[in-house]
């Protein structure tokens, strides 16, 4: 019988790393190709105008406001956007998390005199019931919130009027949650901005929707809309205190019960006014 034996350098080393190199490139190929793809099919689609009959028997939604400070330029523009939203029944929850942020407190108290017909309300203090301070930020609005459906927005999300139906008509009969792809508005023409603008259409895109159109748990919970009995059924928003990735643990949490996670049709529209390759960074590494 004829025996072989191999040593460690009669192996092709550099045919090795070429394949290597193939395989790796066509993983990043195939992404791209799925999220495009993805992208393409369920991205920037009309949103349905309901007739007055059925504006009627849609389900009130609890927006959360989460806010800590007055630093951010366009911040007031940002939640200036949530008093024209074209929904019929929502209300607006403030959470600020200093009690002594007075300037912040006028200024949100300013929105809602000049926006009297929108539902809106103020809370001043973060509750301590765990380690994050935004689910801490917003326990108030939670336990006081009167609609079934509960919508987590950033400060520096600005919505367009017509967002928040999207996102509701997205919440089927199977649906739990409904989030939206993170993409930065069009601003300055900074460097940092650029910088931020194509990391979120490019790379964490390509991930983003390629994870969702896969079944892949891929959410984050700057902007997005559940069905509040869910995380009732299990202790309330207090639970999620204890991570510091609320968003995938209310996700997976909504999965586990057999409800279903999807994309909204729209991007989230991020509009911070201050953006620094240093801010930049530390958002990465958080």
């Amino acid at each position: 019988m004829a025996s072989f034996s191999y040593s460690f350098y009669s192996i092709d080393w550099c045919s090795l790393l070429s394949w290597i190199c193939l395989l790796v490139w066509l993983t990043i190929l195939g992404f791209y190709l799925i999220s495009l793809i993805y992208g393409k099919m369920h991205l920037h689609k009309a949103v349905q105008r309901e007739d007055e009959e059925k504006c009627v028997i849609l389900p009130g939604v609890t927006i959360a406001k989460p806010l800590s400070d007055l630093s951010d330029p366009n911040l007031v523009d940002n939640l200036a956007s949530f008093f024209t939203l074209n929904y019929p029944t929502y209300e607006i929850i403030f959470c600020i998390q200093d009690e002594a942020a007075h300037e912040l407190i006028n200024v949100v108290n300013g929105l809602i005199a000049k926006y009297p017909d929108v539902d809106a309300k103020v809370y001043t203090g973060a509750k301590e019931a765990g380690v994050n301070p935004k689910v801490n930020n917003m326990l108030n609005a939670y336990e006081s919130a009167q609609y079934p459906l509960f919508l987590i927005s950033d400060a520096g999300i600005r919505m367009n009027e017509d967002t928040l139906m999207d996102m509701v008509q997205h919440l089927t009969d199977k649906v739990g949650l409904v989030h939206q792809l993170p993409r930065m508005m069009d601003g300055d023409l900074r460097f940092s901005r650029v910088v931020e603008k194509v990391w979120f259409a490019g790379a964490h895109a390509r991930v983003y929707l390629s994870a969702n159109a896969c079944g892949i748990n891929c959410m984050t919970s700057m902007s997005c809309l559940f069905r509040k009995k869910i995380l009732d059924e299990e202790g309330g928003m207090r639970i999620l205190s204890s991570y510091l990735g609320e968003d995938f643990f209310l996700s997976q949490l909504i999965i586990n019960k057999g409800w279903r996670v999807v994309l909204s049709s729209q991007p989230t529209g991020q509009n911070p006014g201050l953006s620094t390759l240093t801010s930049f960074k530390a958002r990465m590494m958080r």
